[in-house]
This record gives C-alpha cells, sequence and structure tokens, in this order.
C-alpha cells in the first residue's frame, strides 16, 4: 500500500492523538504466513505528528512541539537542526498459541536506529491468565 495512512508500530503509532493522530506518508508491504509468521516493511517519507494538521518531512518534524532539553539541562536545539529524509521500519513477528516473539528495526536516516526484541507468553491457570513478557533493546 502507498500513500497517506495510519501506522501502529513500536515507536511510531496512533496514540495520544488529541486533535489528530500521528499519521504517515510512503510505502508499507507485509507478508503473513498461514503458520502465524508475519513480516512487515514501512518505508516513510513525510509525517503529520499528533496534533498537526501539516505534513512534515521527516527531518522537519523533530522538534516542532516545545523542545525538550540536552544533557546540560539547556533547551535542545533539535528544530530546523536536523537532516533526515526517511525512515524504514522492519517488523517480524511469529505467534504460536498464546505465545509471541517480536523483532523490529526502525532506521531514522541520518538520526538513529533501534533494535527492539519483545517475547510474551501466557499462562492460563483456572481463574486468570498471567502475561510474563521481556523486552530487549
Amino acid at each position: 500500500m502507498a500513500g497517506r495512512m495510519g501506522i501502529n508500530s513500536d515507536w511510531i503509532n496512533l496514540q495520544d492523538g488529541r486533535l489528530a493522530p500521528t499519521a504517515i506518508e510512503g510505502v508499507t508491504l507485509w507478508y503473513q504466513t498461514p503458520k502465524q509468521f508475519k513480516m512487515e516493511f514501512w518505508g516513510i517519507s513525510k509525517i503529520s505528528v499528533r496534533g498537526s494538521s501539516q505534513w512534515f518531512g521527516i527531518g522537519e518534524s523533530l522538534g516542532i512541539y516545545p523542545t525538550g532539553r540536552n544533557i546540560s539541562g539547556k533547551p535542545a536545539q533539535y528544530f530546523q537542526n536536523t537532516q533526515s529524509a526517511w525512515i524504514g521500519i522492519f517488523e517480524g513477528t511469529k505467534k504460536w498459541g498464546l505465545n509471541q516473539l517480536r523483532i523490529t528495526n526502525t532506521t531514522v536516516d541520518n538520526i538513529s536506529n533501534t533494535l527492539w526484541i519483545t517475547g510474551e507468553h501466557t499462562l492460563r491457570q483456572q481463574a486468570a491468565n498471567w502475561l510474563i513478557g521481556a523486552q530487549i533493546g
């Protein structure tokens, strides 16, 4: 699928969109096997960050809201000082029964790369289900 769309990945998602949810412009491809294995790829060239009706290039979108603080406590200078043309996301998910393993790699051109692994195991007991999980990044 190509064009403007919503997204729900580990690091970019629709959550907390009081005025408008986060949306992206780009392409997404996915493949799912009958044995509960799914692969997804996202190539993102523009983003409309939550609460905004405007579309920004990736580098332009960083710091449009009040800036965070740097290590010395001074305002960070992200706004208009970042160069990034795209975001690439790969997600692989394997489910078996009530268990799941998910690997996500998110690359923001010229900014960052994050590898995130999540494992979940559900234990069913008489009156309750217990979810045991671990994450590493």
